[in-house]
């Protein structure tokens, strides 16, 4: 198996993981606001739906946006690193370790394990995902003198592009 599919298998995986640990912690929190098992049921169902949907189009983003990753390598040397890709798809079952870990050495039960485990995982799934990804591509696409000529040259060839295909249309 190739290191793009090991890591790709291993980003569904860890997506995976941190969906379990999100409808987890919402289960948790509907029982401590004393919710009957019917009202968890009826919306666990409509949850798993909505989860499902969500983790398809993410799915498809990530397969779909696979096709430009040699054009983008060369922006993105940072982001596109295999040690930076591997703390990115591992960022979930490692913020769960680190909270297995945690409890184990605090003896704690195993529904306290669970719930930090699950807080540990969408804790850092949302700190790497959503806040440290994104700061990292923009500041590295805009302060490595490397990646913003790329970047230009690679607008200025998609600009010409177009304009070559509004020409051949315009006179096809």
């Amino acid at each position: 198996m190739g290191r793009g599919r090991t890591l790709r298998s291993v980003h569904i995986a860890s997506t995976l993981w941190s969906t379990v640990g999100v409808c987890y912690i919402l289960m948790l929190v509907l029982r401590q606001a004393q919710c009957k098992w019917w009202v968890i049921l009826l919306l666990s169902g409509h949850l798993a739906m909505l989860v499902f949907l969500l983790i398809n189009v993410y799915l498809f983003v990530i397969f779909k946006g696979v096709k430009n990753l040699r054009e983008i390598k060369a922006e993105h040397l940072l982001t596109r690193s295999d040690c930076y890709r591997a703390l990115y798809v591992t960022a979930p079952v490692m913020g769960g370790l680190a909270g297995c870990i945690a409890t184990l050495a605090a003896n704690s039960t195993v529904g306290q394990s669970a719930r930090v485990a699950a807080l540990a995982t969408v804790g850092t799934t949302f700190v790497i995902w959503i806040v440290l990804d994104p700061v990292t591509t923009l500041l590295e696409t805009f302060l490595s003198p490397a990646s913003r000529r790329h970047r230009l040259e690679r607008l200025a060839q998609a600009k010409t592009s177009h304009e070559v295909s509004i020409r051949e249309e315009s006179f096809g």
